[in-house]
């Protein structure tokens, strides 16, 4: 989700959603069944955040349920108010809802889900409820705004006592808005996916513990979580069929996952491939195409400034090439597909030269261990002396040695990039087996790693040679440089959510690790950006942010002991380092 400037609880506390929340509470459900003309929505702790960028359309609803503990709770919390739980299925109104029409004549019209959905979900409702009329019922898909302001004048000539409208948010409640002003005088609902479950037997769908220990919307979290990676499968290749599980797809969920693991343009390449009955609705499928167009412009002026920065430092002495970045790019099913980043390109002829010519060109720029900033164009370059490191001094010591061994070969390795924008020099896949991992490795106690550089080393992974000797090798040289244990953890995720064949694994899975580190991957989001559980960064001073990250850090001591307690020494050796030498 976007990252807002003010915390959720500000937010909440001077929100119009809340005060309708508690003016719905003081009537009860039976009032509710009996005042006319009124429409009414849910909102659960994903779908309030939605709200919260439209106010103005939920404001206008006449009343808004609390549908999810969390939700209950934060009113609690912050209002000191307790109010009640519900939402539109069989755990709550929905049954109240039925039970009120067949005991009191009330007809009941659905706008919900597929033509098939609501008409096997209406075949249900009557075996359960034989005597509840329905005035009507259709799907929820509208090919026009013209065709839903016709239904919504038909709807208000059937003069149905009750509504249900299942078609998302935002949808849902416009839908509701818009039969309401054209003069509906019944009772009307918002259900969310409560047809769609009914459809599939699943009228009774959240397990009865689920309910009891009211963890309805992480129970919905997990099942999308797990529909996430089963679409994502499919996406980058690894399976070939649309899953099964995608008829179940809470698109909108299913986006924030992808903003936040920075890979909306990786999906989009799958709904692509998709039929229209399964697709996102018109609306967010128009939002998620622009954006996946956004990614395919951005790859195109990296694959034009990758070029461009390899010929300028080759023309200047510099043998060199590019780290991640587009070379990963090139090996995705679509190169336009992978969200970018910047340019990390290393040089080769050592730390001292490099800076050198850096500040002869970009004076008083601040050196990093590995790296240098280069601002010569719009594009953030970092010029790399190395290209990795390790925390614990014996590792990096290798690990330095090791690149000092293998980088010239790096350098000779050029490759052509698509439709014509030109040539970079880009490692060989040998090298970046360890490479990549040392460097998510790295950024695991820095900033926190996504499922994009996840992917990244999924398809590496997919061209390297992996017989018997050749592992051996390369086993060999993981536990040399430290790195056994972490890529164990790696196999276990790519495993898990990426479907990695097990001929392609570099190291047997450890699920305990690998579970952790997925844990950490799907909470932090990309690079760790949607980490809040030690505060803030936004203008922290040094000594603050020291604190931080050793405090961190300490949560990964019982798994990467060596890296983790290393960290902060290493960050206090640099600094002196510099000091001492006068580098800024």
């Amino acid at each position: 989700m976007k990252n807002r400037g003010t915390t959720k609880s500000e937010k909440m506390i001077s929100s119009v959603l809340v005060d309708k929340i508690m003016s719905t509470e003081k009537s009860s459900v039976h009032q509710i069944f009996e005042t006319k003309g009124k429409v009414y929505t849910y909102l659960n702790p994903v779908s309030y955040l939605t709200a919260l960028d439209n106010k103005e359309l939920f404001g206008k609803m006449d009343g808004i349920f609390a549908d999810g503990g969390l939700l209950v709770k934060a009113i609690k919390l912050v209002y000191g108010k307790l109010v009640t739980r519900r939402s539109f299925d069989m755990t709550s109104m929905a049954p109240e809802l039925f039970s009120y029409a067949e005991e009191h004549g009330k007809t009941i019209y659905i706008v919900a889900s597929k033509q098939e959905q609501v008409e096997k979900a209406v075949e249900i409702f009557r075996e359960r409820y034989p005597k509840v009329k329905f005035a009507g019922y259709r799907n929820g898909y509208f090919a026009s705004e013209q065709e839903m302001d016709e239904e919504a004048k038909h709807i208000v000539k059937q003069n149905s006592d009750f509504l249900i409208v299942g078609m998302g948010a935002l949808m849902q409640e416009k839908f509701l808005l818009k039969v309401k002003d054209a003069g509906y005088q019944g009772v009307g609902f918002t259900c969310g996916g409560f047809i769609h479950q009914t459809s599939k037997n699943e009228i009774d769908y959240y397990p009865a513990w689920v309910d009891k220990t009211n963890l309805r919307f992480v129970y919905r979290m997990l099942k999308q979580q797990k529909i996430f990676f089963d679409f994502l499968r499919f996406c980058i290749g690894s399976v070939k069929e649309i899953p099964d599980s995608l008829k179940e797809a809470d698109w909108m969920e299913l986006y924030c996952i992808a903003q936040k693991q920075a890979l909306l343009g990786v999906l989009f390449h799958g709904i692509r491939r998709l039929p229209k009955e399964l697709a996102p609705e018109q609306k967010l499928l128009m939002q998620w195409m622009a954006m996946a167009e956004k990614i395919r412009k951005q790859n195109i002026q990296l694959f034009l400034d990758s070029a461009k920065v390899c010929k300028k430092f080759k023309d200047v002495g510099f043998r060199n090439c590019i780290l991640k970045g587009q070379g990963n790019a090139l090996l995705y099913p679509d190169p336009y597909m992978r969200t970018s980043g910047d340019i990390d390109i290393y040089l080769n002829g050592g730390r001292k030269r490099v800076m050198q010519y850096i500040n002869k060109v970009c004076p008083n720029q601040v050196m990093r261990y590995h790296h240098v900033d280069f601002p010569v164009m719009k594009t953030a370059i970092e010029v790399h002396f190395t290209p990795s490191y390790m925390f614990f001094p014996t590792h990096n010591r290798r690990m330095q040695k090791w690149f000092k061994e293998v980088m010239d070969l790096q350098c000779s390795n050029v490759v052509t990039l698509p439709d014509g924008y030109g040539e970079i020099t880009m490692p060989t896949t040998s090298f970046n087996v360890i490479y990549i991992l040392s460097h998510l490795y790295r950024h695991v106690f820095t900033e926190g790693i996504g499922l994009r550089q996840l992917i990244d080393y999924y398809f590496v992974l997919r061209k390297i040679e992996c017989n018997i000797a050749n592992k051996a090798v390369l086993q060999r040289e993981l536990k040399h440089l430290g790195l056994w244990k972490f890529a164990q953890a790696v196999m276990y995720v790519l495993y898990e959510t990426l479907g990695l064949p097990e001929e392609k694994m570099i190291a047997p899975i450890d699920e305990y690790e690998g579970r952790f580190l997925l844990a950490e991957i799907m909470q932090g989001g990309n690079f760790g950006q949607y980490d809040t559980r030690l505060g803030v960064k936004e203008n922290e001073g040094k000594l603050h942010r020291y604190l931080r990250m050793s405090l961190r850090n300490l949560r990964f001591v019982k798994h990467y002991p060596t890296e983790a307690l290393s960290e902060s020494l290493f960050r206090t050796w640099f600094a002196l380092w510099k000091k001492i030498h006068g580098i800024r």
